[in-house]
C-alpha cells in the first residue's frame, strides 16, 4: 500500500476529531448547575426585621467519576436558608435537587440587580451563578 493524498487527507481528519474530543473531555467541568427563581412567586417580607426573602429552586449534577460534597452560599450579610434538607454529597452521575430561600435585609440591594450564587465542589471549583432578586420598593 502506498501513501498518496487521500490517505494523508483522512489521516489528519482523523487526528483533528480525536484531539477535538480529547479536548473537549479535558476541559469539561466537574458538575453543572441550574439555579432559577421559584415561578410564580414573589418575594416575603417580614415587617418586624425588615427582611426579604426569595425562593430558589437548585439542580446540581454531578459529573466526575467519584462523589462530590457540594456547598452553596452568597455573600454576607445575605443568607441561605433551606427547604428540607441541603444539598451536600452527590454520587457520582446523579442529580440533587433542593429549593432555599435568600434573605436579605430591605434595601441592601437595588430591585431585579443581579445577585451571586457560588457552587463549590469538594475539590475546591466552583461556579458563580448570577440570578434575580426582587424586592418591595422602598
Amino acid at each position: 500500500m502506498k501513501f498518496n493524498l487521500r490517505i494523508g487527507a483522512y489521516s489528519t481528519i482523523l487526528v483533528l476529531i480525536v484531539g477535538f474530543l480529547a479536548f473537549l473531555l479535558l476541559t469539561r467541568k466537574p458538575f453543572e448547575s441550574t439555579l432559577l427563581r421559584t415561578p410564580g412567586m414573589t418575594y416575603q417580607f417580614d415587617e418586624k426585621t425588615k427582611i426579604v426573602s426569595n425562593l430558589y429552586q437548585i439542580e446540581i449534577l454531578n459529573k466526575s467519576m467519584e462523589a462530590e460534597r457540594f456547598e452553596i452560599s452568597v455573600e454576607k450579610p445575605l443568607k441561605i436558608r433551606w427547604v428540607g434538607n441541603p444539598i451536600q454529597g452527590i454520587e457520582q452521575g446523579k442529580m440533587a435537587k433542593g429549593e432555599f430561600f435568600i434573605l436579605a435585609p430591605l434595601g441592601l440591594r437595588k430591585n431585579g440587580e443581579k445577585l451571586p450564587v457560588r457552587i463549590r465542589d469538594g475539590e475546591g471549583k466552583e461556579e458563580i451563578i448570577k440570578t434575580s432578586f426582587i424586592q418591595p420598593d422602598e
